[in-house]
């Protein structure tokens, strides 16, 4: 590989528009070292626009994915052309590649994961332009791209982990645009709407880490000045209003924790959140530790009803950021419910293993007080289908469809 010129892998995709360069691109990212200096010419954004439009159309979405991955790499290198696919309009091709995407994955099967890992490998891409301090490339997701990521993020059809990147990528954007530009482009009447719309999901959405992710982007786009006037615009009820209004940018994470466990358990009907605070969390014999903050008063479990998902975030072993546990219904085989010295224990089996902390674990326990409906909530998420009830000292089970009533539910 060391001999072989800077313009290689330009070489490679005018190969791949004849039919024969996709294994030769893989291989190269494969040896990610040897990729390290590619260029490339003037006509390289012509030709990746005709062969990724060639690509969708043959319905190869591994081989689009291989193609973002190259203008990924071009971009981390683009302030050394001439002529950068940036300024060659890069990101209006970018929005059409998307919504092309789209379409294919509201209308294919949700088990094909070619589709979502293009998606994912588009936002992927516009991390990479961001975090390129392309300022240009920033100038022009915010104008043409930022509009259609809010629209797949208040879409009630894509898949929860792709609305949920969706907006890790839309706050991304925010985060790299100056206050006077988040100014402007707050009072466009579409963007807006927009930000109006997402503030509702937050009652539907059924999935506590995309709650997070919406209030984020919601106080992201407005300066404190700003926020009391649009927040009684965006929550009919002032009651919502006034606790978004007590969310403080510096103690983000807890301030929201407040803020979203009492609109769960406050909300419309049909609560799509259930939120209890528990005693102990094990990943088999490993006990798990809350996020270390002296504002975190509880370790909190989330039984997100929309996205048939148990989530809690626990300390990071390597540094001070949150981790993020989400034990999809996917991945449960059965739970079980038990009392043991006055609590209620939740068991969660794993079809194969949860992966918590970098280490494959079998069972999750959770610990609680008898006090919280856990039986209600964890039924409206996984269902009565995975439902076991403990029957014999040996830890046998059987299969459980009883009645179950209402929880009581309160702010914490």
């Amino acid at each position: 590989m060391n001999n072989q010129t800077e313009y290689y892998l330009e070489s490679l995709i005018t190969e791949a528009f004849k039919g024969k360069g996709f294994q030769k691109i893989s291989d190269l990212f494969a040896e990610k070292a040897s990729c390290s200096s590619q260029r490339h010419s003037k006509a390289m954004l012509t030709q990746l626009d005709r062969l990724i439009n060639k690509e969708l159309d043959r319905n190869e979405f591994r081989h689009v994915t291989l193609l973002m991955k190259c203008i990924q790499h071009f971009c981390k290198n683009d302030s050394h052309e001439a002529f950068s696919l940036i300024h060659q309009g890069l990101i209006s091709k970018m929005v059409i590649w998307f919504e092309r995407t789209l379409e294919f994955l509201k209308i294919c099967d949700e088990d094909n994961t070619f589709i979502s890992e293009l998606v994912e490998e588009i936002y992927d891409t516009v991390v990479v332009i961001c975090r390129s301090d392309n300022k240009e490339g920033v100038k022009q997701l915010v104008d043409s791209f930022l509009f259609t990521l809010g629209l797949v993020i208040t879409e009630n059809w894509p898949a929860f982990h792709i609305r949920l990147e969706a907006i890790k990528t839309f706050n991304l954007i925010l985060d790299h645009i100056a206050l006077e530009e988040k100014k402007s482009l707050q009072a466009s009447e579409d963007m807006g709407a927009l930000m109006k719309t997402m503030a509702r999901n937050l009652f539907d959405v059924g999935d506590y880490d995309v709650q997070v992710a919406i209030s984020e982007a919601l106080c992201r786009m407005t300066p404190r000045k700003l926020r009391e006037n649009l927040a009684q615009l965006w929550f009919e009820d002032d009651f919502f209003a006034q606790a978004f209004l007590q969310v403080n940018d510096k103690d983000f994470e807890t301030d929201c924790r407040n803020f979203l466990n009492c609109l769960n358990s406050r909300g419309r009907d049909g609560q799509r959140v259930y939120t209890f605070p528990c005693i102990d969390v094990f990943a088999d014999s490993e006990k798990l530790r809350k996020p270390q903050d002296s504002k975190l008063e509880h370790f909190w479990i989330d039984f997100n009803v929309g996205s048939q998902c148990v989530s809690f975030y626990i300390q990071n072993h390597e540094g001070l950021l949150w981790d993020s546990v989400r034990l999809q219904k996917g991945l449960v085989a059965a739970y079980s419910l038990q009392d043991v010295d006055g609590q209620t224990l939740l068991n969660l089996h794993s079809r194969n293993f949860f992966l918590i902390n970098r280490k494959e674990a079998k069972l999750v326990r959770i610990y609680f007080e008898s006090k919280h409906n856990v039986e209600h909530a964890v039924i409206k998420t996984y269902g009565e289908e995975l439902k076991m009830t403990v029957i014999g000292q040996d830890g046998s089970v059987e299969t459980s469809t009883q009645a179950i009533s209402s929880p009581s539910t309160g702010c914490y």
